[in-house]
C-alpha cells in the first residue's frame, strides 16, 4: 500500500485461504493496495457481479464474508496496539512467532520478507531490525542464516513477546 510519493506499507500478511481486495468491494472502488505472494500460490478471481449476486442471494455466504471481514478487523486492530505499545524485542519476537506458528508451522523456515520489508511490517527502521535479531542470535534464543531462521527457544520468545 502506498501511503505517501514513493513509500511503501505493508500493511498485512495474509495466510490462505482468505479472500483479498474485500474493502474495495463495498467502500471505496479504488484499489489502494496491492497483493504479493510470498510463495508459489493459487488464486481464484472472482468477477465482481457474480461475488454481489452470491451476498445477496446466499446467507451463509454472506456469513463468511461478514466473518472473513470481521476477523480481519480485529487482526488490524491487534497489530497496531502491538505497534504502538510493544517495544522493538516484543515486536519482532511476535512477528517471528508469527512465522513459525501461523504460517510454516515450524520453528525453522526461510525468512519471506527482506530486513527492509520486515522493518516496514513493524514500523521500524532496518538497522534496529537487524540489530535486535543479531541480539536474539548472540542470546541464542534463534539460530539465524541470511535468511534461514531457527527458533531455538520458543518459550522465551512468547516471553518477551507478551512482556512487550
Amino acid at each position: 500500500m502506498k501511503v505517501r510519493e514513493h513509500k511503501e506499507f505493508i500493511w498485512k500478511i495474509a495466510i490462505a485461504p482468505c479472500f483479498l481486495g474485500l474493502p474495495t468491494i463495498f467502500g471505496d472502488r479504488v484499489n489502494r493496495y496491492s497483493a504479493t505472494a510470498l510463495e508459489s500460490s493459487q488464486i481464484c478471481m472472482i468477477d465482481l457481479a457474480t461475488f454481489n449476486h452470491l451476498i445477496l442471494h446466499n446467507g451463509a455466504f454472506g456469513h463468511e464474508i461478514i466473518i472473513d471481514i470481521s476477523k480481519d478487523d480485529l487482526n488490524t486492530f491487534r497489530r497496531y496496539v502491538q505497534l504502538i505499545h510493544k517495544q522493538t524485542p516484543g515486536r519482532l519476537a511476535g512477528v517471528l512467532l508469527f512465522f513459525a506458528n501461523m504460517v510454516y508451522k515450524n520453528t525453522c523456515f526461510e525468512l519471506p520478507l527482506a530486513r527492509s520489508e520486515l522493518a516496514e511490517v513493524l514500523g521500524l527502521s532496518r538497522e534496529v531490525v537487524t540489530r535486535t535479531l543479531m541480539q536474539f542470535k548472540e542470546d541464542g534464543m534463534i539460530d539465524l542464516d541470511k535468511k534461514q531462521v531457527t527458533i531455538l527457544k520458543p518459550k522465551v520468545l512468547l516471553e518477551i513477546y507478551r512482556a512487550g
